[in-house]
């Protein structure tokens, strides 16, 4: 059985702690399509976002088929977070 962790993407300009959707899966599907690109606290506009390469991750890919321009999978994030916003405006 797996382990439940929150799909988290963390604002750089006011540090809110953005959950997509209640689950990890639809929170990582929103992202990938470019569904999900604001913050909810401050309204930041995200730009570029990195995703780490997990296993859910990777299954998600595979349903999309591709992903939204602002989205780079990468393969290791600091502090082992869900997702990291690297540029806004």
């Amino acid at each position: 059985m797996g382990m439940y962790v929150p799909f988290m993407i963390r604002c750089p300009l006011c540090s809110h702690e953005n959950k997509p959707a209640q689950s990890p899966r639809e929170g990582i599907r929103k992202t990938l399509a470019g569904e999900f690109t604001k913050c909810r606290k401050c309204g930041a506009e995200f730009t570029e976002i990195h995703v780490p390469n997990r296993p859910l991750v990777k299954q998600v890919v595979g349903q999309l088929g591709k992903i939204s321009g602002i989205v780079t999978i990468v393969n290791d994030i600091p502090g082992n977070a869900s997702a990291m916003v690297v540029s806004y405006r």
